[in-house]
């Protein structure tokens, strides 16, 4: 498939209600990079075109090494409007969370750090993010001691100046535009308007989340402004995680406080408190980390970051779902099928330098659920030659190692 007659779709990697991102290759230039498109439906949606245009123009006033570069923006007769975005090899942060419940400080410090720096950045150039999350959070391969950090998705942000009235006029609808559950309460009880204030909030509930393992509050729209309402607040975190510093506890609960008076005016003061709280940061890779701790974690092969649509075949049926890494070993896929550890399963899911469709046998070796998704390790049984060498080659060119040679039984995933 061919976008715009320059971008040659290789494979696709998310896809939302409203966009798409592929892994494309520019048919001149032979650079890869992340092409985002709209679904068929939001096509007919005008707004969706504009909005996605805006992210273009947010991206293009910000240049930070924690913040996603655009490279190109256009549009296709067939295709419609397109962003083309640096290709970042890595995973969400919201999947470390979901496979590994919580994270630990160092972890936590070393993610504000750099996103907090991205987004310091983002507010001195007059922009609101208007939808900081996990998900929204990229991992990947930085130095070779530490991954690099990067926030994505502007696509509801907030710009300044002129800007402005298109965001007035695009949020008219009544619509939400943002996730309930990090949104500030002042927006959704009182109808305020984003501001550093409400990001600074969305950032401390991303802490709150990675601390403890969940959002400070959960549930639909509905759900989370009734317990808004109420005035019942979140769960203190030194409640359930004892090993985190209180000054680091408490910045982080200052930074989600109902009050905006009360937040951190700067997010820059918020990354100042938490680094302050705890001993200088080292550099962490939680790419090169296991998921789950123990014996049971160790690997043979090494990994490398695959992020893109699986289906899994089950007794039951067959259900949707994403992996996340991949190895000739196994894989991590992220679905809210049923799967129990020790379930055999079948795999479909495309080759990361073919593209081909591959047909696999796995085990599940162990799962983590976490507010309905589920995190699957899972080891191959059967793995076609074709697909084994394809991930070996994948694996080596975004790590630079080479696995050995593969021997019979099914390995750890």
């Amino acid at each position: 498939m061919l976008v715009d007659r320059r971008y040659l779709i290789r494979r696709e990697i998310a896809r939302g209600s409203m966009g798409v991102v592929w892994e494309a290759e520019h048919t001149t230039l032979r650079t890869t990079v992340a092409l985002k498109t709209l679904t068929r439906e939001a096509l007919l949606w005008p707004r969706v075109h504009t909005r996605l245009m805006r992210e273009g123009r947010a991206l293009s006033m910000v240049h930070h090494p924690n913040v996603a570069s655009v490279v190109d923006a256009g549009s296709c007769p067939s295709h419609g409007p397109y962003l083309a975005l640096e290709m970042i090899d890595g995973r969400s942060l919201q999947s470390f969370i979901v496979a590994r419940q919580r994270l630990d400080v160092d972890t936590v410090v070393h993610t504000l750090t750099q996103i907090g720096s991205a987004l310091g950045e983002v507010h001195a150039r007059g922009i609101i993010h208007r939808d900081i999350k996990p998900a929204n959070i990229l991992v990947g391969r930085g130095h070779a001691t530490s991954d690099r950090l990067v926030l994505v998705d502007f696509g509801i942000a907030s710009l300044p100046g002129a800007e402005d009235v298109v965001d007035r006029k695009l949020t008219a609808s009544g619509e939400i535009l943002g996730t309930v559950e990090y949104m500030a309460p002042e927006q959704l009880l009182d109808g305020a308007p984003p501001s550093v204030s409400t990001d600074v909030y969305a950032l401390g509930v991303t802490l709150y989340e990675c601390l403890m393992g969940d959002v400070p509050v959960v549930g639909s729209p509905i759900a989370v402004m009734t317990a808004l309402v109420s005035g019942k607040g979140p769960v203190p975190i030194l409640e359930r995680r004892p090993d985190v510093p209180p000054e680091l506890a408490a910045a982080v609960m200052r930074a989600i406080h109902r009050d905006p008076a009360v937040r951190f005016a700067r997010v820059e003061d918020l990354v100042n408190a938490c680094t302050n709280a705890v001993s200088p940061a080292h550099q962490l890779a939680l790419l090169g980390r296991e998921e789950v701790p123990g014996p049971t974690a160790r690997r043979r092969f090494t990994r490398a970051p695959y992020v893109t649509p699986v289906r899994i075949v089950t007794t039951g049926g067959s259900a949707d779902g994403r992996s996340e890494d991949v190895s000739e070993g196994g894989l991590l896929v992220v679905t809210d099928a049923k799967i129990g550890e020790g379930a055999r399963v079948g795999v479909r899911l495309p080759l990361p330098t073919s593209g081909r469709v591959a047909n696999c046998e796995a085990i599940a070796r162990w799962t983590r659920t976490r507010r309905g998704q589920k995190a699957v390790g899972l080891a191959f049984v059967a793995l076609p030659d074709e697909a084994r060498n394809d991930i070996a080659k994948y694996v080596t060119l975004m790590t630079g190692v080479v696995s050995p040679p593969m021997r019979a039984g099914a390995e750890a995933a």
